[in-house]
């Protein structure tokens, strides 16, 4: 009977390979596990590898577009709203209006309520949403009307 000859070296090797394996295996184990998808792809689906990695950025475009599409959604909403406090505000003075030339109201209540319609097309066109303003056209950052009150002196007197 022969004996071989086995070097400590070579034994003291091969444990080595294996905890490396092992924290490779260990490494590759807990992506799958956090990400929820194969570590290795194309080692999992060999020749399908392109039509996984095509589906997933397809998967992610239409995410973003699905998120585009719910801001753009809230975005109208308000700007609805918005015109409807306008058409509210437009009837409510023409209501005046219409009293004040029949004879019916005095002028300071017309001028009290021009004055108020005046005050909500302000606020109403300068409604911000997520820090952009919704009548502001291409300029979203920039305040789309200045409060005619505000920092100036009156324009014109009415007794």
């Amino acid at each position: 009977m022969k004996t071989t000859f086995v070097s400590s070296s070579a034994v003291s090797n091969a444990l080595r390979y294996s905890i490396l394996r092992q924290q490779a295996e260990l490494t590759k184990a807990q992506k799958e596990a956090t990400s929820g998808f194969v570590a290795d792809r194309g080692l999992a689906l060999g020749a399908r590898t392109a039509q996984s990695v095509t589906l997933n950025r397809d998967l992610e475009r239409l995410s973003g577009i699905v998120d585009s599409n719910g801001l753009i959604t809230s975005r109208l909403s308000a700007t609805q709203k918005g015109l409807n406090q306008i058409g509210d505000a437009a009837q409510s003075f023409l209501s005046s209006l219409t009293s004040s030339s029949s004879g019916d109201a005095a002028y300071a209540l017309t001028q009290k309520s021009a004055r108020s319609t005046l005050d909500t097309l302000t606020s109403v066109l300068n409604t911000s949403l997520n820090g952009e303003y919704l009548f502001a056209g291409t300029n979203t950052d920039v305040k789309p009307i200045n409060d005619f009150s505000a920092g100036s002196e009156r324009i014109f007197s009415i007794s």
